[in-house]
C-alpha cells in the first residue's frame, strides 16, 4: 500500500477538465440560483459545505484499487 497526499488545486482543475467547463458552470449556476431562492436548499447547502473540522479534513481522502481477476478454476 502507498499513500499520497492530493493537491487539491489540481483534483479541482482536472474535475472541472472532465465534466467540461460549459456543464461545471451552469451546473454552479444553478446551484447559486437555488441558494438564493430557496430557504431550503440554503439550508442544506449550509450543511453539505460548511468548514469540515480538521480532524474531518485529516481523514478525508478516496482510493484506488487494482487487481486482476482470477481465471475459472
Amino acid at each position: 500500500m502507498r499513500l499520497h497526499q492530493i493537491d487539491a488545486r489540481a483534483e479541482i482543475r482536472d474535475r472541472m477538465q472532465w465534466v467540461g467547463r460549459k456543464w461545471a458552470s451552469r451546473a454552479f449556476g444553478r446551484l447559486f440560483r437555488l441558494y438564493l431562492t430557496d430557504p431550503a436548499a440554503r439550508r442544506f447547502l449550509r450543511e453539505m459545505f460548511g468548514a469540515p473540522s480538521l480532524e474531518t479534513m485529516h481523514q478525508m481522502g478516496y482510493g484506488l484499487f487494482v487487481g486482476k481477476k482470477q481465471g475459472h478454476g
